[in-house]
């Protein structure tokens, strides 16, 4: 069962919403209290919204669903596609490279408050892994139905003049660590841009009204206890649409719900505080859209999402090749109604107060702060700031953490506190001082910028090794996938290694899942390799990456 018919749905405006008080008073301007049927026309936020094409979407989910992991020729495709359709509904278009992707943002200049934007996005890379049957990811819920969406909304948000500034932009980095929007997200706070409101679409196409169809998080039954029993009281029914925002946003995410009851489709929203917001302690669905940026960088943001895995099997291709098929057209087009009218509202000057972002305050490679501090990351979503120098331990020197921060350690300025490099006793690795780097630092020999901390612009120098060559970084480590700044794809970095790697034919998700000279072949660790280095057995040498620092490289199949 994966569509939800509407009549089945529980109606909007009976489910249940966990709000938490702001910590900022005074920030949402007024919103209409009674929205009444939505039809077709130009002379409101909600008559746009009434404009939405289901056939539309539909469509474009079919045309951006081809295998886009970075750099390859269906990532290229759907940039285009992005840029294209823009451009061709009248939005200055700008490809942005941020050095680790391109970013597509299209900009539809406000009238009267043309300083303040209101910014729709969807990120539209997709994983490079294979579903359980070896074959290319699709990703038609992740991110194909939150691209189409894009789009449809995008066509008819330009069908009429608002007050501010509409930027809709397609994020690349969506499978690594959202960085293509953490790179304009980082811009625009440092410039000082004033953001009304963010809305992010991420898997917005499948729906269930089957029994137990929905995962309820451990983290929701004490943050949102109230939701999650309705949704638990519910059947555990997965064919809701859900909204979270930060408490920036509180307004417009519980607005969501006024526009999904139109169509009596069940919402549940969850209006997140700052620091749940902002922590890795929030639930993985949470944070999973190009939203989590801009909660990091004190913007009103919200995410619509069906939830991805926590209801869709195939999401992410862990279980399918998360083809267009099993997505609900009807599900998504309210989706698409709901972020239209959110975001008209707020281009209207009616749905959200503007905020300026919260901006870095010292450069990590530069080192600019005063005698006795260093530049460092005190938490991983957060702005880099000046803290004390603790011990001042030298490059390649084996630090700590005092207080368990990630970026409280006693390293000295320009160095952070990471395993990379270092093998321990297979539970719990050391920890030693390496460089602070961009994608123009020159590492030295052998090393190479690994991406960290969910990082657009910075990384740390970090040994690179040969996939191939087994036991190449010692002892109690694992030559492992990761992210390498200069690439838009993958490179291999010497790792921790821990007693729980999968073996040859033992289970897996990520690549880094397996122990050394193994990645992860549709959920079984199986050797790599390439045109030099052959499978045993004549099997077959299925690709698995593009972008990625070894060009041709590939897992055998399993015999």
């Amino acid at each position: 069962d994966t569509a939800a018919p509407a009549d089945t749905a529980t109606p909007a405006d009976t489910a249940e919403a966990d709000t938490i008080a702001p910590d900022t008073a005074d920030t949402a301007l007024p919103l209409d209290t009674v929205l009444g049927p939505l039809t077709c026309g130009a002379e409101s936020a909600a008559a746009v919204a009434g404009c939405v094409d289901e056939a539309a979407i539909a469509a474009d989910v079919a045309a951006v669903a081809v295998a886009r992991p970075a750099g390859s020729a269906g990532w290229q495709s759907v940039q285009d596609l992005c840029a294209d359709r823009l451009a061709s509904l009248g939005f200055s278009v700008a490809r942005d490279d941020w050095g680790g992707g391109v970013n597509v943002i299209g900009t539809r200049a406000g009238e009267s408050e043309p300083d303040v934007s209101v910014v729709l996005g969807a990120s539209y890379d997709t994983t490079p892994r294979l579903d359980e049957f070896g074959r290319a990811c699709r990703g038609a819920d992740g991110n194909a139905s939150g691209v189409a969406g894009l789009l449809e909304a995008a066509r008819v948000l330009a069908t009429r003049d608002t007050a501010r500034t509409l930027v809709v932009a397609c994020w690349d980095g969506g499978g690594n660590e959202q960085t293509g929007a953490r790179a304009w997200a980082t811009a625009a706070a440092k410039a000082g841009r004033e953001l009304a409101l963010v809305v992010d679409l991420h898997a917005i196409g499948f729906a269930s009204a089957a029994f137990d169809s929905q995962t309820i998080p451990e983290s929701w039954r004490g943050s949102f206890a109230s939701t999650a029993q309705a949704i638990e009281d519910g059947g555990s029914r997965g064919d809701f649409v859900a909204a979270f925002g930060n408490e920036l946003a509180a307004g417009p995410t519980a607005r969501v719900a006024d526009y999904a009851a139109l169509s009596e489709r069940a919402v549940h929203t969850f209006a997140l505080p700052r620091d749940l917001a902002t922590s890795r302690d929030a639930a993985w669905a949470e944070r999973e859209g190009s939203h989590a940026p801009f909660w990091d960088r004190r913007y009103p943001a919200l995410l619509l999402t069906d939830t991805a895995s926590l209801r869709n099997p195939d999401y992410d291709c862990a279980h399918g090749l998360d083809t267009g098929s099993t997505l609900d057209p009807a599900f998504m087009k309210v989706v698409v109604e709901s972020a239209v009218g959110v975001v008209g509202e707020a281009l209207d000057a009616t749905g959200n107060a503007p905020t300026a972002g919260l901006s870095d305050t010292c450069d990590l490679l530069a080192q600019d702060c005063d005698d006795g501090e260093r530049c460092t990351l005190i938490a991983t979503n957060l702005p880099a700031a000046c803290e004390p120098v603790h011990d001042g331990v030298a490059l390649g020197g084996t630090c700590n953490h005092p207080s368990d921060l990630v970026g409280d350690d006693t390293c000295g300025p320009g160095l952070r506190c990471a395993s990379w490099g270092l093998g321990g006793d297979g539970l719990l690795p050391p920890e030693q001082c390496l460089s602070w780097c961009d994608a123009a630092t020159d590492c030295g020999a052998g090393e190479a910028c690994h991406v960290v901390d969910r990082l657009p612009d910075h990384g740390v120098c970090s040994p690179t090794c040969d996939p191939f060559a087994v036991g190449g970084c010692g002892e109690f480590q694992v030559c492992a996938t990761s992210h390498d700044m200069a690439h838009p794809g993958w490179a291999f970095f010497c790792s921790p290694a821990t007693a729980f790697l999968g073996a040859e034919g033992g289970g897996c998700y990520l690549h880094e899942d397996c122990r050394d000279g193994l990645g992860c072949h549709a959920g079984v660790c199986q050797p790599w390799c390439d045109a030099d280095h052959p499978c045993p057995d004549d099997r077959a040498c299925d690709p698995v990456m593009d972008g990625v620092s070894v060009p041709g490289l590939g897992t055998c199949a399993p015999g």
